[in-house]
Parts: C-alpha cells; structure tokens; sequence
C-alpha cells in the first residue's frame, strides 16, 4: 500500500514539474474540451433515443393489445364467428 502511495506522488510530481509550452497546453486545454462536449452529447442523445424508443414500444403494445381486445369482444357476442 505504501509504495502505491509513493508511486501516485511521484506521478503527481512528475506532471507538476512538467511545463509544457504555451501551444501544447492549448491543444491539452482544446482536446479536453472536445472529449467534454462530444461525451455529453453522446450521452444525452442516448438517453433521448431510450426515452423515444420505450414510449414508441409503449404506444405499439397498447395499440396491439386494444386490437386483441376488440377481437375478443366481436366473438363474445352472441350471433358471430
């Protein structure tokens, strides 16, 4: 456990001694951004896409469950086949 301790300090030190140029943080600070906005963006038109296919299931079910209904009660009646 210790030495796992010493090796995420020596990570941690070894980035913060790390002094990329002006440009490379740019393109860090840029790609990080990106990778932000692309994993919400994913995420919320996945959730979008569940809500719309669950309601359009729903609707389908309903829709094929009134017409065995409607077909049972046609044949409940007295006088038809």
């Amino acid at each position: 456990m210790r030495w796992m301790v010493l090796l995420a300090g020596a990570w941690w030190q070894a980035w913060a001694r790390w002094r990329g140029g002006l440009a490379a943080r740019i393109f860090f600070a840029a790609t990080l951004l990106v990778v932000v906005v692309l994993g919400l963006t994913f995420g919320l038109t996945s959730f979008q896409a569940h809500r719309t296919a669950d309601a359009s299931i729903q609707r389908a079910l309903l829709e094929r469950r009134r017409g065995v209904e409607s077909t049972r009660r046609r044949c409940d009646v007295p006088g038809t086949t």
